[in-house]
Order: C-alpha cells, then structure tokens, then sequence
C-alpha cells in the first residue's frame, strides 16, 4: 500500500465517530416531538419523517360516537390552552369539536374565559358555539355556577371520576344536550338540577351515592342507564319532578332511599328493585300517578310518612312476610285506586290516618300488629276488615269506614278495638280459632249492630262491651261463656222494652248460673249489673233445654 493509500485510510476512521455522533445529536433534538407519537418501533429514518409531518387530517373521526377513538394526542389537537387555571384542548368531533378540560376547580361561567379560540389553520372559532362533546378529565373535582352555560350545539358530557360538586344550572342553556355520563364514586348534589333538556343519564358502575337533588326538575329525563348495583344511597329529592321517567335500572344494594327520592315521577310505573333498602323517606313516591305496584323487601324496617300519598293508579301493595317494619303517617294517603291491603305480620306498625281518603278500598286485613295509628281509614267506606292476629286496644275506635269484622286468628279483641264504629253492622267468629276474649268497651257506641251471635270458645265478655249499641236487636252468647262484665248491654233499647227471646245462651240454666256476674245489689236482679239499670228484669233463653 502506497502513502496515498494509506493517509485516504486514515480520514476514514476519523469520520466514523463523527457520523456517530450527529445521528445521536439528530436522535435527540427530534426525540420531544415523537413523544407524543408512538415511533418505539420505527427506525431512525421513519422517527424524523414523522416529526416534520403535520397532524393526521380529521375526516376519520368525524360521525364516531363519543369518546369512539378519540386521540388526546398533542399532535391531535386542534386548540389549547389554560384558563383561570383550567387546562383546556380540543379536538374535531363530526362537524363540530370535543372540548377536554383538566383542573382541580372549573370557575363559574368559566366557557366564556374562552369563548374564542384559533386553531391550527389559523380560523377563529367560538368555542360555546363549536363544542359538540365535553370530556371533564378525573383530575376536576367541582365545577362552578354556569360553568358550560350556552353551549348551544353540545348534545354529549362525560364528568370524570373525581367529580365532587357541581354548582347551579352549569348547563345552562344547552339547548340540544341529549346525555350526561357520571364516571365517579358519587353524583354530586343538585348535579343536574332543573335541566329541562337532558334525556338521558348514565351513570357507571362503583357509583354509591346519588346526591340531594342531583337530577331534580329534569323534566326531559327519560331514561336513566348504567350498572347501579353499587348503589347504597340516593339522596333527597334525586328525581323529585322528572315527569318523563318510566323505569329505573335495578339497585341491589340500596340502603337508603332519601326523602321525595322520586316524587312527582308522574310517567313511573314500577318502583326500581331494591332488594336490600332499609329506610325509605317522607314523600319517596308522592305523586307517582302512574306507579301500579309496590314490594317492600324484607330488610326494610321503615316507610315514611306521606310516602306513597297521592299515587292514584296504586293498585298493589306487598308486604313481606317476614320482618320488622314500621309504616309512618299518611303512608298511602289518596291511593284511590286501592282496594285490598294484605298488613303482614311483618308491619308492626302504621302511623295515623294510613290509608286516608282511599275511597276504594273494601278490604283491610290485619296479622298481626303492634300499633295501628288513630283515623287510619279517615275518608274511607265499606271496609270489611279480616282479623287474622293480635290487634292493639283502640285499633280502629271512632271509625266510619268499617262495616264488617271477620275474626280468623285472634284470640283477645282488647279494650276499645272497634268502639264507635258507628257504621259496623256485622261480626263473625271463627269457629276453629274462636276469639276467647272480648275486652271492655269492645264494640261501644257500635250503633248500626243488629243481631250479634258470638263464637263458641269465648270465654270472658268485658264491662260495656256492647254498651250504647243502640239498634242490637238480639244476642247469643256461647255455652263456653265463663265471665260477664258489668253495663255489657248498657242502653241497649230492645233489650230494655222487650227482652224476651233477644238475649240467648248456648248452654243450660245451670250452665248459665256457673257464669261469674257482675256484683248484684241486695234485691235486685243479676239483670241490674248487665243493662246499668235498677229496674231492669231480664229473661234470658237457654238454647239447651225449655225456658223455664
């Protein structure tokens, strides 16, 4: 090898770390912008290409549905920016864009901070006008008064997951918005809150709270979709108002349902499943003209007062059979198209004037209850009333609505259980659970009674049980019979003019003589203590032998 050779050789290796080291110095300078373009595996030539083209046109996104491959890219966006601290970017969305927003708080009336804006042509848009979606990233947890005011093309809103609070009317005159989708733990309170224009809402699952008034007054809202089996609470007045809603997803795990939860739900048919409810506020239902049927689970132990009031067409109410539940005050008040009620043992308990002014109800029956409130069939007629278990003392006392009383499975019909049901004409007695006790003033005041014959297995009649039943025209009281109260006939007129025959026992004379009476002052008839009258000499018809 000649000198020339060899000194051509020489620059060669010279410029081989040279070359080297410019490809890194490239690499590096280009490596920012790739960044937000996946070029992990392509080769150096193709990474430079692709930093000095321009963003990918937007026809392939346009008529997506929302959120359907959208790119947050950089290189996607056609406008950014950061606003009274809200970061902000937009990118095409069918005709219109899709408006991303990123921040701890969103300001009051925030969009108008922005309400311009110029995108990478170098066109002015304004943004209130232009926004067809709006994504609300995880990281905003409130967003202000107005917020998103008088977007007038947005029809699609997605709130992220940390969403705590939400101000006043923050859709404002959004005319064309169609749905809302909730990604977080809870709904925030009064979220939606008089928007008469949103259709539809979504809200995903791991959602456990719904809060105070979050979908009040939305009037438009007719369907609610979404997993809610997370559910544990749905807060005051969540859908109190929207007048167009139908049905409700099921919420498995509801613990709480708050007060008028769905009031004046005029379009509501059927309640939502709630398997695992245990409270139900004042006025939950109030209103609901459409709603049909109600099944109360096992688990719920209470019903607030006025919570079904007004419900016209309710036609079905299900008790279960099991539990412990007290029912509050005017729970069904107006119901007008109830006519039977079934009150399980489970119903412990029912407020006052329960069932007021539910002109077709016929048939109340009672299993079994602790207390039953005073005027609970206030405004009603022509109950027949089915005694199946015990009944408190006073349970229906002064009640206009009760013509008929079946006892099925009571023993004891305690002091004062029917007294003053003027409009009470007739009681029967079981034959196979036969009624063993009658308390004191039972039946008083019971002025429409006529002929009464009670059942065998009776065994003590309490003072004044039938007193002051005027128009009784004849009784007959079982062989079983052991004690008789004092005045149990007191100011019964046919018993006092004309006695003969109208007052009967099962048994014998001597059977009768072993019945313990009223104490009797000296000379004067058993018969005193019976009618509360002195003078009063009364005959009574053994059904066993002759008359003596």
């Amino acid at each position: 090898m000649n000198r020339k050779h060899w000194m051509m050789l020489a620059a060669l290796l010279l410029c081989i770390p040279l070359m080297t080291g410019c490809n890194a110095m490239d690499a590096q300078e280009t490596s920012g912008d790739l960044s937000v373009l996946d070029a992990s595996t392509a080769p150096p030539i193709v990474q430079e290409h692709a930093a000095s083209t321009q963003p990918p046109q937007t026809e392939n996104t346009a008529n997506t549905a929302p959120n359907a491959g959208l790119r947050t890219d950089e290189a996607y966006r056609e406008a950014e920016g950061v606003d009274l601290g809200v970061a902000w970017y937009t990118t095409r969305y069918g005709q219109g864009y899709e408006l991303h927003v990123s921040g701890t708080a969103i300001p009051d009336r925030w969009i108008n901070s922005v309400a311009h804006f110029t995108n990478k042509d170098g066109n002015g848009n304004n943004l209130m006008n232009q926004i067809v979606s709006l994504v609300v990233q995880d990281d905003v947890m409130s967003i202000g008064e107005r917020a998103f005011a008088n977007c007038s093309e947005l029809e699609y809103v997605e709130l992220g997951a940390g969403l705590t609070g939400m101000g006043n009317q923050v859709f404002f005159g959004c005319q064309k918005l169609y749905k809302v989708e909730f990604s977080g733990a809870e709904v925030p309170a009064a979220a939606l809150k008089g928007n008469q224009v949103v259709q539809a809402v979504s809200i995903r699952g791991g959602c456990t709270s719904v809060g105070k008034e979050a979908f009040s007054g939305c009037t438009a809202l007719s369907t609610v979709e979404g997993a809610m089996a997370d559910l544990v609470q749905l807060g005051e007045g969540a859908f109190a108002g929207c007048t167009a809603l139908t049905a409700m997803p099921a919420m498995t795990s509801l613990h709480q349902l708050g007060d008028s939860a769905f009031a004046k739900c005029t379009a509501l048919k059927a309640a939502p499943h709630m398997p695992e409810l245990r409270l139900m506020g004042e006025y939950a239902f109030a209103g609901c003209t459409a709603l049909q049927h109600i099944a109360f689970p096992e688990t719920l132990i209470s019903v607030g007062n006025y919570a079904f009031q007004n419900c016209s067409e309710l036609r079905e109410i299900s008790f279960p059979a099991w539990g412990d539940l007290k029912v509050g005050n005017n729970a069904f008040e107006k119901c007008t198209a109830l006519s039977t009620v079934v009150l399980t043992k489970a119903v412990y308990a029912i407020g006052n004037e329960g069932f007021r002014g539910c002109s077709s109800l016929t048939s109340l029956t009672l299993e079994g209850q602790d207390s039953l409130g005073s005027n609970l069939l206030s405004e009603c007629s022509n109950v027949l009333v089915i005694v199946k278990g015990r009944v408190p003392a006073a349970a229906l006392k002064d009640s206009g609505a009760v013509v008929g009383v079946s006892f099925e499975g009571n023993t004891v019909i305690p002091a004062q259980a029917f007294s003053g049901c003027t409009a009470l004409k007739e009681l029967n007695f079981s034959e196979k659970q036969p009624v063993r006790i009658i308390g004191e003033e039972a039946f008083y005041g019971c002025t429409a009674l006529g002929a009464v014959q009670l059942g065998e297995g009776l065994e003590a009649l309490g003072s004044r049980a039938f007193a002051d039943c005027t128009n009784m025209t004849e009784i007959t009281m079982p062989r079983s019979l052991k004690k008789i109260g004092s005045a149990v006939f007191a100011r019964v007129q046919a018993f006092a003019e004309d006695h003969r025959k109208k007052i009967r026992f099962a048994g014998s004379e001597a059977e009768w003589n072993k019945v313990e009476k009223p104490a009797q002052k000296t000379g004067v008839s058993w018969s005193a203590g019976i009618t509360a009258s002195d003078t009063a000499t009364l005959t009574i018809t053994y059904l066993n032998q002759k008359n003596p």
